[in-house]
């Protein structure tokens, strides 16, 4: 039983290896010509998601369980192996623009949770069950937000914020691009939940001005 069990963890971490290859919004609509010169990964982004997890859930009022907001910091896009990454404002190709749109996040939920299932079935039952649970978990913060647990939203607002701070990396090196206004209503929205998260995202928003000039 041990031995089948870390063969399979051995074969997941191969399929890991996968998300190193999947580059966030490089292509999308919306961001077709920006000149960014070295695009992060989605392996990149859950790396820093971990952090801010880690880092911010001593500070919060509403306190979470951090190993399983780290565990579902990491697990959360892992569906994009085979759902692929869409720009949540814009919808290109048949999917994306959920962010303000129920149906295209309906879609999205649908298809990720096909991916997830896949996914997660080369895992030993113990970790198939977790993890698809906390996948559920990050994606009903949006579906069913009443129903959401502390650490869906924790994980949720962070995700959106790294995203924002992502693009102030990049506003380092790019010049003559308007770049303020593309997560700046989606990132508040989902980080106005609790006052900590709130006045960070509203730093990260202060840095995204200043490179703008603002």
């Amino acid at each position: 039983m041990i031995d089948s069990d870390l063969q399979k963890i051995l074969a997941f971490t191969h399929t890991l290896n996968k998300v190193k290859n999947i580059i966030r919004f490089k292509g999308m609509h919306g961001w077709e010509n920006v000149p960014v010169g070295r695009w992060d990964s989605v392996a990149e982004h859950c790396f820093r998601l971990g952090f801010l997890v880690i880092m911010l859930a001593p500070r919060i009022k509403e306190k979470v369980n951090v190993e399983r907001a780290l565990k579902m910091a990491l697990v959360h896009d892992l569906v994009e192996i085979i759902a692929e990454d869409f720009n949540p404002i814009f919808a290109s190709n048949g999917a994306g623009g959920h962010a303000f749109n129920v149906d295209a996040y309906k879609e999205k939920v649908d298809r990720e949770r096909a991916a997830a299932k896949i996914i997660f079935a080369e895992l030993p039952d113990q970790e198939q069950l977790e993890y698809m649970s906390l996948w559920e978990d990050y994606a009903k913060t949006k579906s069913d937000p009443s129903h959401a647990s502390p650490e869906g939203k924790f994980v949720y607002a962070l995700d959106k914020i790294e995203a924002a701070i992502q693009i102030v990396d990049w506003a380092e090196h790019v010049t003559e691009w308007d770049y303020t206004n593309k997560s700046r209503a989606y990132t508040t929205a989902w980080s106005q939940y609790d006052e900590v998260v709130a006045l960070f995202n509203n730093m990260v928003q202060d840095e995204m001005d200043q490179k703008a000039g603002r």
